[in-house]
């Protein structure tokens, strides 16, 4: 799943398998479920994010005020950034 330059109240994605890049999005609630899969990308505000990787590594800026980003996948790497 890739998702560019799109702005929405929130982003809920589900996904038993594959990789999730978001380039240059926001959202104040990110909510990203994958069994399998790496999840990347920029987001364009601060985000509070709450990650859990059974197996993967995890890089994302130091949770700060803005709004949510949970990310939950079994095996997966996660790199987050803001722009």
């Amino acid at each position: 799943v890739g998702i560019t330059n799109v702005i929405a109240d929130s982003f809920d994605i589900d996904t038993a398998s594959g990789n999730v890049v978001f380039d240059k999005c926001d959202a104040d609630k990110i909510d990203v479920d994958t069994a399998s899969g790496d999840v990347s990308g920029t987001f364009l505000s601060e985000k509070n994010f709450d990650v859990d990787t059974a197996s993967g590594d995890v890089n994302t800026p130091r949770s700060s005020k803005g709004g949510v980003c949970k990310v939950d996948t079994a095996s997966g790497d996660v790199d987050l950034d803001i722009v």
